[in-house]
């Protein structure tokens, strides 16, 4: 969600100071799993983010405008656990085991890359780590 968060605080402070952009696991056009949740009664009040990661294309457009203005990588992961009964039960399509590939590169990019890492790994792993150097440095993976 930081990823729409940031293209949101980019478009609406009309920021002009950005040279680049990286979105690790972004879910763009929303995901699966939060439209599960929402079904449980209390889910989305208790967890508020959820209501607003459920399948919709509204953060598309403004995403899709900044990403216009600079370069943009998109970075998603593929591996999930078997064990992810949830993952298992709401994605069809290959994923990180909460966000769908398509949705994470629903919008524009300069380039785009994915990395074998479940949702939690690819937040906080060297190998991310080192393809988001590359593309800062030279705007590609």
């Amino acid at each position: 969600m930081g990823g729409i968060i940031a293209c949101k605080t980019i478009y609406e402070l009309q920021l002009e100071n950005v040279e680049k952009c990286v979105f690790i696991a972004t879910p763009f056009a929303g995901s699966k799993v939060a439209d599960f949740g929402d079904r449980i009664p209390f889910y989305s009040r208790v967890l508020k983010p959820n209501s607003d990661l459920k399948v919709s294309d509204k953060y598309i457009e403004i995403c899709n405008k900044v990403a216009a203005k600079f370069p943009v990588g998109l970075i998603a992961g593929n591996r999930y656990s078997r064990f992810n009964l949830l993952a298992r039960l709401c994605l069809r399509e290959e994923h990180d085991g909460l966000v769908t590939i398509d949705s994470a590169f629903a919008i524009n990019s300069s380039d785009r890359i994915i990395l074998n890492k479940n949702h939690g790994e690819i937040h906080h792993d060297t190998e991310t780590l080192s393809k988001v150097a590359d593309f800062l440095k030279v705007g590609s993976f």
